[in-house]
Formats: structure tokens, sequence, C-alpha cells
């Protein structure tokens, strides 16, 4: 059994001296999270992320963010193994975790949109650039209108932008 304490240790290792090191970072919190290994001393797997942000000084969200990108991709992972399709393992991945978050905002729960999207940001068709903008116009449809056939017209709007580019 992973003894809870080394693992904060490589954890706050990594949150101190290493932020890029993000996928790691993940992996160690889905190990505490899947293994329970954070009930023996905290009440909430939330407290421990609390415990976990208080030694190296970071906030709770970036930690958060960290495991949310991660399981973004680990979500696509799978469905892009049902369909066949080879995507790279999470630890071969550079692609900032924002960037993950941005797809995840911008395609507000259509897996289609999401998955296209997460392919060109892997095949680097996509820049950060391009998800601010598009998650900007996101905001702004969604601010205006509820209607969901426009917040698609600006999804697929960047993503067909993006393929005349190729």
């Amino acid at each position: 059994m992973t003894n809870i304490k080394t693992v904060e240790e490589e954890i706050e290792k990594i949150l101190i001296e290493d932020k890029r090191s993000w996928v790691r970072l993940f992996e160690l919190i889905r190990e505490v999270e899947i293994k329970n290994l954070w009930k023996p001393e905290h009440k909430s797997f939330t407290r421990w992320i609390k415990h976990l942000a208080y030694e190296p000084g970071v906030t709770e969200s970036l930690i958060w963010k960290r495991k949310k990108a991660g399981e973004i991709y680990s979500d696509y992972q799978k469905r892009a193994k049902k369909k066949g399709i080879t995507v790279p393992k999470i630890e071969d991945v550079e692609v900032s975790p924002n960037n993950f978050e941005l797809v995840e905002k911008i395609s507000q729960g259509n897996k289609e949109s999401k998955d296209d999207l997460m392919e060109k940001v892997l095949r680097r068709y996509i820049k950060r650039s391009d998800l601010l903008n598009a998650w900007k116009s996101v905001k702004t449809i969604r601010q205006n209108t509820e209607g969901s056939i426009i917040k698609k017209i600006a999804i697929l709007k960047l993503i067909t932008l993006k393929k005349k580019k190729r």
C-alpha cells in the first residue's frame, strides 16, 4: 500500500520546484482519491486538498485545476479508444492543463465538439490564443442568448477556421 506521507512529499516537491509537472501531480492526486489514502488523517478529500495547498503556499484552485485537466484528458482517451482512435498517453502530452480546461468550457458538454477540439489542441492546430478567443465568444453568446445552436456555431466556426489553415 502506498504511504500518504511519501505521496504528499512528492506532491509538495512538484508544487514547489516543478509546477510544470502537472501530469504527475494529477496521477498522484488520483491515486490518493481512488485508494482513499486521505481518510486516516482528513475528514474529506477536499480537506486533504486544503492541507496539500498549505505547505507549499499554492492555491487550492491550482491543485483542483490540475486534477480537472487530467480528468478531462482521461475521459477523452476513453472516448477515443471506444472509437478506435489512438491518442498519446497522458505522460507524453505536452499541452498546458489550461488548454484542456478551455476546451471543456468551450464545448460545454458537447462531446463531439470537445473531442474535435482536443484533437486539434494535441496536434497543435489550435493555440491557446485561439481557445481564449473562442471562449470569449461562447461567453458573450451565452450572456446574450440561451440558444445552444448559436453556441455550437461559434465552436464550429473555430474548428472550421483551423481546418482551412492546415
